[in-house]
């Protein structure tokens, strides 16, 4: 690659703003789901100091398996009680990427919880279980994208390429279910035992 894999990835990966029809496109402005919550935020967050974030995702990581990305600030409170709740192997980790280093990713659930929560801590983190390799859910979301504004597919070639995409994010197997649910309850546990702690 001319510029490297850790500008493949962040470019690929990042979000953009301005092709429509390219990958992690972002909107020309505020989203519904941005509107959305905004509102939720105002409704029953308002003038909450202490706010405990998880951001659930898949197709990043080892096979049924939790990856994490933390968006505090490295070393600063929020890392730090991240850190506590989950452990710092696992928050601190430089896996995920392919030995990339972490895309410079815009438009989060976790920042547009802190803009619209300014006057609260925030402590979080995205937390992904993989599914399928990078090289396969870029072919996912390529996929994805060709649903969207491909040429002309048959109702067969369709539903073929949904139920793909469909088992690329959330798998039919069992034993990835049973993993990504398993790992998902201990989390949940482990965040609550430390917004105890927190509080």
């Amino acid at each position: 690659m001319k510029h490297g894999q850790d500008t493949f990835v962040d470019v690929t990966n990042r979000g953009q703003y301005s092709h429509p029809d390219g990958l992690n496109y972002g909107g020309a402005g505020r989203e519904w789901s941005n509107q959305a919550l905004e509102t939720i935020i105002r409704r029953h967050l308002e003038g909450v100091r202490r706010i405990a974030l998880i951001d659930w995702h898949t197709g990043l990581g080892e096979r049924g398996q939790p990856f994490f990305l933390c968006f505090n600030e490295p070393g600063g409170p929020g890392w730090q009680r991240a850190c506590g709740w989950w452990g710092r192997d696992k928050v601190e980790t430089l896996g995920g990427f392919g030995g990339a280093g972490r895309p410079n990713y815009t438009g989060l659930l976790f920042h547009g919880v802190q803009r619209f929560a300014a006057d609260a801590e925030v402590t979080g983190a995205v937390i992904e279980f993989g599914t399928r390799s990078q090289a396969e859910m870029r072919r996912a979301l390529q996929i994805d994208r060709y649903l969207k504004f491909g040429g002309a597919l048959s109702a067969r070639q369709q539903a073929a390429m949904r139920e793909q995409l469909l088992d690329s994010f959330s798998p039919f197997s069992s034993d990835w279910q049973r993993s990504a649910l398993g790992h998902a309850i201990e989390i949940q546990r482990q965040a609550l035992r430390g917004i105890v702690d927190w509080c």
